[in-house]
């Protein structure tokens, strides 16, 4: 998962990569990120903060919020964070209707630059059971 820069018809954008999530409401999920430069080589964020915000649509209501701190991720010199979304932070979705919010992964770096690196739908399907575990 990355920043890519692409040539499109005389221009040069720079985007974040976009990746749907997808978990049923009500349980736990661990999902990695690997964030990679434009050449989809894994970028060092061993000294980086990474965010992870949920929004209930562009510039909404924030629904869930999580970061990893420098020296917490998985393997910082090779990009790999993991972020664990737990039975309460999907409970809010609905228990009959799949819920459709959206989400951006961020690196915060020393100097305080930031960079959207992966961003995409975060989509909850109801359990089946309809109920969210207590």
């Amino acid at each position: 998962m990355n920043c890519c820069i692409q040539a499109e018809e005389g221009c040069i954008s720079v985007a974040p990569s976009q990746v749907c999530i997808r978990m049923v409401r009500g349980t736990t999920n661990t999902f990695e990120f690997v964030l990679t430069d434009a050449e989809r080589e894994p970028v060092d964020i061993s000294a980086d903060e990474v965010r992870l915000t949920v929004r209930d649509y562009y510039d909404g209501e924030s629904k869930i919020q999580k970061w990893n701190l420098p020296g917490t991720h998985l393997d910082g010199a090779n990009g790999r964070t993991s972020f664990t979304f737990t039975v309460e932070d999907t409970s809010e979705g609905s228990a009959i209707d799949i819920t459709f919010w959206l989400y951006e992964v961020r690196r915060v770096r020393p100097g305080g630059a930031e960079h959207v690196h992966i961003q995409g739908r975060f989509l909850i399907d109801p359990a089946v059971g309809g109920e969210v575990p207590t």
